[in-house]
């Protein structure tokens, strides 16, 4: 996709009206994404959160629940903030790309997504209570099928993500002109600015919790460098449960029940980066953020960054549907969300959030 990028911005720059002649293929690959995001939601999310431990989790999680979303929401505000009041182009910015005949569908799958939302958590209960019961065989055949099928879904849109987001790219290069290196430069700066505050913020509330910052990012050391390389949870998950165990101290049991689920709802990075993008994406479109619309933005982030698949372009998903729901042009979604090592930062972030919640977990257990 950062490739795809770079050509499409050079394209743009070097000759605008290729901007129009790419505009029927931009917004096809938008309309894709709003078509893809239900389906996921429906699918991969309810699978992955019906494999979790409920029972035992009820038991320690609440804990660990209420520190994650409080550190979600924490990271939600400073992203929203941060989208706010960093640099981007005076005028705004669109993607360039005119409405096409599914224009309408599209808009009722915005919906559709919300009530799809609404359903993951049902969906997930569904699906745990199939796997325990012989009753339910058949339906829990039914949904890890559905789940292969979600992710099968964003692999296809993965694949064509490069000439999706270089056709938007050039319509994003010709409509700001000389300033779109730039505001990829400042958005770049103005994420990772929100993700190290977050952290930090993150950091400093630990010993409220009576742990040290210090020590949690020491024992991590071993999993942020797995993140940060892979870029992915599910490869970082053993590094991260034998850190929790191994370098942190905490009990087997409690990290084999805590630092899975973690990996499905926790995530602070994710969550300061979907705000961010999505502030910004909404300033380019409608000029001034009204005080709703930016509360909308960050709560949106603060709920999709929880409910973000653990598959690779996740992210891509939900930042599309978060710029539609707060009135942005979700065509803006894919080009910030290609912007080389933009969220480079996601998963060891995300990491540290979940291993800072369970060693609180297992300090206040002493």
């Amino acid at each position: 996709m950062a490739a795809g990028l770079i050509v499409g911005l050079a394209v743009g720059l070097a000759a605008p009206a290729s901007a129009h002649a790419l505009s029927p293929v931009a917004r096809a690959f938008v309309d894709l994404l709003r078509l893809v995001a239900p389906v996921t939601l429906v699918t991969v999310v309810p699978v992955a959160l019906g494999a979790l431990p409920w029972r035992q989790l009820r038991e320690v999680g609440g804990r660990a629940a209420r520190r994650a979303a409080l550190l979600s929401a924490v990271a939600a505000a400073i992203g929203g903030l941060a989208g706010l009041v960093g640099w981007l182009p005076a005028a705004p910015v669109t993607a360039a790309a005119p409405d096409s005949p599914w224009r309408a569908v599209t808009r009722s799958l915005d919906d559709l997504t919300l009530v799809a939302l609404l359903l993951a958590v049902p969906l997930a209960w569904s699906v745990a209570w199939a796997a325990d019961s012989a009753r339910g065989a058949g339906w829990h055949r039914t949904m890890l099928a559905s789940e292969r099928l979600g992710r099968h879904l964003i692999e296809a849109v993965l694949m064509i993500a490069p000439l999706g987001v270089a056709a938007l790219a050039a319509g994003f290069a010709a409509t700001a002109a000389s300033g779109a290196i730039g505001a990829m430069a400042g958005l770049g700066a103005m994420v990772w600015g929100a993700q190290l505050l977050a952290a930090l913020t993150a950091a400093a509330s630990a010993p409220l919790a009576g742990v040290s910052a210090w020590y949690v990012l020491r024992g991590a050391r071993d999993a942020l460098v797995t993140a940060f390389v892979t870029g992915s949870s599910a490869a970082t998950l053993p590094v991260e449960w034998r850190s929790a165990e191994r370098q942190l101290g905490v009990p087997p049991a409690l990290a084999a029940l805590l630092v899975p689920a973690g990996t499905l709802v926790s995530k602070l990075g994710t969550t300061a980066f979907l705000a961010t993008l999505a502030v910004a994406a909404l300033r380019w479109t409608v000029g001034d953020v009204e005080l709703s619309a930016w509360m909308a933005a960050t709560v949106g982030a603060f709920v999709l960054g929880a409910v973000t698949p653990p598959v690779a372009g996740g992210g891509l998903v939900m930042l599309g549907v978060l710029t539609a729901w707060v009135g942005a042009d979700p065509g803006l979604a894919p080009v910030l969300i290609a912007i080389p090592f933009v969220g480079k930062l996601n998963t060891p972030l995300n990491v540290l959030g979940r291993l800072l919640v369970v060693t609180s977990v297992r300090s206040r257990q002493r």
